[in-house]
């Protein structure tokens, strides 16, 4: 499990919109034999799901377009590969993973965008319609039952549109659109 919180830069045709709060957990189930031998390389394979929360409310873009709070779930299929060399004074391990994505909702509480006159509108993303990409290389220590991990990350994700919702304007529909997100930096393990 993982949980995150950072700020957000949003643009797109109605706009820039800097600093949006975004929070994000994570819940995944990897299946696999953990590397045992010297520079052993072992594939693994899972489910997961991510969750992420817009908090827009109250923010206008550039161009006057009010703001509003975007609630996500996207469940994924995680096939990876973990590389682990055990010796010397540091342990070393790296994992390299594609995600495919299987299937994803999104919910646009338009309600919250004072005057935009709309109700909260739901898109579904479907499977394969995007990728996810993410690595990691981690220098380890074992002290006792406990291994203390440190190391750069990278997550990137790409979504391509959603399906489409209808609007309370005739004529109108509302899609999530194709959209990319990358997380890179360091962090800090514990694992017993």
């Amino acid at each position: 499990a993982r949980a995150s919180y950072g700020e957000n830069d949003y643009s797109s045709s109605s706009g820039t919109v800097n600093d949006i709060p975004q929070y994000e957990g994570e819940i995944r189930a990897i299946g696999g034999v953990a590397p045992t031998e010297r520079g052993f390389i072992q594939p693994y394979y899972g489910i997961g799901a991510r969750f992420l929360y817009d908090n827009n409310k109250g923010h206008s873009s550039t161009t006057g377009a009010l703001g509003y709070d975007r609630r996500i779930a996207q469940f994924y299929a995680p096939i990876g590969l973990w590389y682990q060399n055990k010796g010397g004074y540091f342990d070393i391990s790296s994992k390299a993973e594609f995600d495919i994505p299987l299937f994803g909702i999104v919910e646009s509480r338009l309600q919250n965008a004072v005057g935009a006159g709309e109700s909260n509108i739901v898109n579904h993303q479907r499977i394969f319609e995007g990728y996810g990409l993410r690595g990691e290389i981690m220098l380890g220590k074992t002290l006792g039952k406990y291994t203390l991990q440190a190391g750069p990350f990278i997550r990137y994700w790409h979504y391509g549109d959603s399906d489409t919702a209808p609007s309370s304007i005739p004529g109108y529909v509302f899609w999530e659109p194709e959209n990319d997100r990358l997380q890179a930096g360091a962090q800090i393990k514990v694992l017993w």
